[in-house]
């Protein structure tokens, strides 16, 4: 008797420990989704996919190596079988996509990291420390000892419209300087690319037709 007692005891303990375990999960499950829900959902269509891939691949060697081909049931039982693996492959594809793409507070991290150029003083005038603009700078491109920074009008003021794109063109100097050389506004076209034109406004009017290199911000 008391050996029932000891192996009911321990089953006892089995099922509390897995009752918790299945707790815990359930609350990182509730917390994953509150905080990253779309992560969260993208691990879980991981998982899923990747144990019915497995099952479905134990049901394809199964019916392929002891199973009578003759049967009537053995081609829908393959083809499933295959058709499951294909779609968890695809699923499993999906999800590790959306694991491996940054997080929205990521991207906001890399869009506040400071642009990094060829050389200190050019990094100065990309980051705001020597180019005093109205507003931040968006854009950016460099060729030799000239950089260029864009930037686009909030509202509109004597000099140029809302939504201009403005560049400016900043040229190492003597003694490690830079100073500001030029400047060019570009009417930005409703679904036109930024960058392209800016990169074809300096190329035409303060780069001899070269068209640089236009990174954002």
């Amino acid at each position: 008797m008391f050996g029932i007692y000891g192996l009911a005891l321990y089953l006892v303990v089995i099922a509390i420990g897995v009752v918790i375990w299945a707790l815990l999960m359930l609350i990182a499950f509730a917390i994953g989704l509150v905080t990253h829900p779309i992560r969260t959902l993208a691990i879980v269509l991981q998982k899923i996919a990747g144990l019915a891939a497995g099952l479905a691949l134990i049901v394809a060697v199964i019916a392929w190596f002891w199973y009578d081909h003759s049967k009537p049931d053995f081609i829908p039982t393959f083809a499933g079988s295959i058709g499951v693996i294909v779609l968890g492959v695809i699923v499993y594809t999906f999800a590790q996509w959306l694991l491996d793409r940054p997080t929205r507070a990521e991207r906001r991290a890399m869009a506040a990291m400071p642009a990094v150029s060829s050389s200190p003083s050019h990094d100065a005038v990309i980051n705001g420390g020597l180019a005093r603009t109205p507003w931040p700078v968006k854009w950016w491109a460099e060729d030799g000892n000239r950089v260029w920074i864009a930037w686009q009008a909030q509202q509109e003021t004597e000099e140029y419209s809302r939504g201009d794109i403005i560049v400016e063109e900043y040229r190492d100097v003597e003694y490690g300087g830079i100073e500001r050389h030029a400047e060019s506004y570009i009417h930005h076209r409703r679904g036109a690319d930024p960058r392209r034109l800016i990169g074809e406004n300096i190329a035409l009017f303060m780069n001899d037709g070269i068209l640089p290199v236009v990174h954002s911000r």
